[in-house]
């Protein structure tokens, strides 16, 4: 009788474990990681149109590196090497990418402001291990601001020992 119960406890104790992180790896197995873009990014853009106007100083004023993007899971954060190191939160589904700060509101007296809200939306690309981002900057409320087309190449990470 105490062979049985050795038995059962065994069972209960390490079969029924097993079997559930059996199903979870085989359920696991469909998961795919998102697609990695954190780190540095110089941007290509011109920015000439928004030159003269008070809310140019929200993207045109930036150096390169102009953009930092740190990832975790889906979820990113865009810091913009501007004035006001401005940060936007976003997603990145698939290989698009949408970020923005939209809480600037609406602009003063129908005129833009240098407080702006800004939205980013961007395709990665791939060639090779080099990744790209193509996309758009959006001076959300801004009237006479025109969206401004943008490429982007990430930097590549120093190696250990290097400065």
């Amino acid at each position: 009788m105490s062979s049985r119960k050795l038995i059962l406890s065994y069972i209960c104790l390490v079969g029924i474990p097993l079997l559930g992180l059996i199903g979870i790896v085989r359920a696991g197995q469909r998961l795919q990681a998102p697609i990695s873009v954190g780190g540095i990014w110089n941007v290509e853009a011109d920015f000439s149109p928004l030159s003269g106007k008070p809310c140019g100083d929200a993207l045109g004023s930036g150096k390169q590196p102009l953009l930092s993007i740190s990832q975790s899971g889906d979820r990113v954060l865009l810091t913009l090497n501007n004035p006001q190191a401005t940060a936007l939160a976003g997603t990145i589904h698939g290989s698009a990418l949408a970020a923005g700060n939209e809480d600037a509101g609406d602009p003063v007296g129908g005129q833009c402001t240098a407080a702006q809200a800004i939205g980013v939306s961007a395709a990665v690309t791939e060639d090779g291990e080099e990744r790209a981002l193509t996309g758009v900057f959006k001076l959300i409320s801004c009237p006479e601001c025109a969206p401004v087309s943008f490429h982007a190449t990430r930097q590549a990470a120093a190696k250990r020992g290097e400065q």
